[in-house]
Protein backbone atom coordinates (compact mmCIF):
# COMPACT_ATOMS: atom_id res chain seq x y z
CA UNK A 1 0.00 0.00 0.00
CA UNK A 2 1.24 3.47 -0.91
CA UNK A 3 -0.38 6.59 0.50
CA UNK A 4 -1.47 9.42 -1.78
CA UNK A 5 -1.22 12.95 -0.49
CA UNK A 6 -2.91 15.91 -2.11
CA UNK A 7 0.12 16.78 -4.23
CA UNK A 8 0.22 13.22 -5.61
CA UNK A 9 -3.45 12.67 -6.37
CA UNK A 10 -3.87 14.00 -9.92
CA UNK A 11 -0.63 12.45 -11.22
CA UNK A 12 -1.52 9.13 -9.62
CA UNK A 13 -4.92 9.08 -11.33
CA UNK A 14 -3.19 9.70 -14.68
CA UNK A 15 -0.78 6.80 -14.08
CA UNK A 16 -3.36 4.18 -13.08
CA UNK A 17 -4.10 3.03 -16.63
CA UNK A 18 -0.41 2.12 -17.05
CA UNK A 19 -0.40 -0.19 -14.00
CA UNK A 20 -2.95 -2.99 -14.12
CA UNK A 21 -1.96 -4.28 -10.66
CA UNK A 22 -2.54 -0.93 -8.94
CA UNK A 23 -5.89 -0.45 -7.20
CA UNK A 24 -6.77 3.12 -6.27
CA UNK A 25 -8.79 3.91 -3.15
CA UNK A 26 -10.08 7.49 -3.10
CA UNK A 27 -11.17 8.76 0.32
CA UNK A 28 -13.63 11.18 -1.32
CA UNK A 29 -12.46 14.30 0.48
CA UNK A 30 -13.95 17.45 -1.02
CA UNK A 31 -10.82 19.60 -0.90
CA UNK A 32 -7.36 18.63 -2.11
CA UNK A 33 -4.56 19.99 0.11
CA UNK A 34 -0.81 19.41 0.12
CA UNK A 35 0.27 16.77 2.64
CA UNK A 36 -3.35 15.72 3.28
CA UNK A 37 -3.95 12.00 2.87
CA UNK A 38 -6.39 11.74 -0.02
CA UNK A 39 -6.28 8.01 -0.72
CA UNK A 40 -3.95 5.10 -1.33
CA UNK A 41 -2.89 2.62 -3.96
CA UNK A 42 -2.87 -1.07 -3.15
CA UNK A 43 -0.51 -3.13 -5.28
CA UNK A 44 -1.01 -6.87 -5.59
CA UNK A 45 2.08 -8.72 -6.80
CA UNK A 46 4.27 -11.70 -6.16
CA UNK A 47 7.34 -9.69 -7.24
CA UNK A 48 7.54 -7.41 -4.21
CA UNK A 49 11.10 -6.12 -4.67
CA UNK A 50 10.53 -5.40 -8.37
CA UNK A 51 7.34 -3.48 -7.61
CA UNK A 52 9.03 -1.49 -4.82
CA UNK A 53 11.70 -0.40 -7.28
CA UNK A 54 9.04 0.62 -9.81
CA UNK A 55 7.29 2.72 -7.15
CA UNK A 56 10.55 4.42 -6.18
CA UNK A 57 11.24 5.30 -9.83
CA UNK A 58 7.73 6.60 -10.51
CA UNK A 59 7.42 10.38 -10.76
CA UNK A 60 4.13 10.51 -8.84
CA UNK A 61 5.94 10.93 -5.54
CA UNK A 62 8.49 13.48 -6.81
CA UNK A 63 6.06 16.35 -6.46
Amino acid sequence: MVNLLGQHLLKAKEELSDHAGWHFHDYGKAEIKNNRKMGHITILTEKIEQEKQAIDKNLIWDV
